[in-house]
This record gives C-alpha cells, sequence and structure tokens, in this order.
C-alpha cells in the first residue's frame, strides 16, 4: 500500500539497487576522467588507453551512446561542464588534419619504397 511505502521510503529504502550501482559505476569512471583531465589537460582518452584501458573503453562508449542519443542527460551536462569533446573530428582544425593526411601519406609512400628494395 502507499503508507507502506512512504514508511519505507522515510527510513531510506531502495527501490532500484542496480541504478544504484549504475550511477556509482558511472561517477567512478567520470572521477577517472577528470584525473586523467587534470594530467593531460584534456578529456581526449585514447580508445586504446594504455595506462587505462576502462577509462579508454568507457569514453568511447560515452561518445556511442551520446550520439545514438542513448546518453542520459545528467551525464551528457556533467561531461559538456568539464569541456568533452563528443565528435573527435569536428575539434581538430582543418589544417591540423590535412598534417595528419600528409604524414600519413608519406608513412605508406616509405613503406612502399622500402617493401620494393626487399622484393
Amino acid at each position: 500500500s502507499s503508507s507502506r511505502v512512504l514508511r519505507l521510503e522515510s527510513i531510506g529504502f531502495v527501490w532500484c539497487v542496480q541504478r544504484l550501482i549504475v550511477d556509482a559505476n558511472w561517477d567512478a569512471m567520470f572521477q577517472l576522467l577528470l584525473e586523467y583531465k587534470d594530467q593531460h589537460g584534456n578529456t581526449l582518452v585514447p580508445n586504446k588507453y594504455v595506462k587505462n584501458p576502462k577509462l579508454g573503453r568507457w569514453v568511447h562508449i560515452q561518445r556511442c551512446r551520446y550520439s545514438k542519443e542513448e546518453l542520459p542527460f545528467n551525464h551528457v551536462l556533467r561531461l559538456e561542464s568539464i569541456g568533452f569533446l563528443w565528435y573527435l573530428w569536428k575539434s581538430m582544425p582543418w589544417e591540423s588534419m590535412f598534417q595528419m593526411l600528409k604524414e600519413y601519406k608519406m608513412f605508406q609512400l616509405l613503406l612502399e619504397y622500402n617493401g620494393a628494395f626487399r622484393d
């Protein structure tokens, strides 16, 4: 009955323990992201972050969930409050991306050149 629900809630009864666990895990990962930002000055954690692979995966999952509109709004707000970038390709200036493309092309040419002398 509603009176029993109120009595249980008055003593701090938790109806959904799973939700609390999920929220606690999210908060813990968010804290790790804050520490990463303090150390590196950004939130651009690589997907395969060697020091903490779990953090890299978590950041990737947040971006995926955001793009599918599955990330809770309060999580979006918290991430945006620390300067989290949702789309990495949009965050890099065109010149930087062009320079990376040139470097990649040079690397590919070098591989082809070295391969020609091995045959």
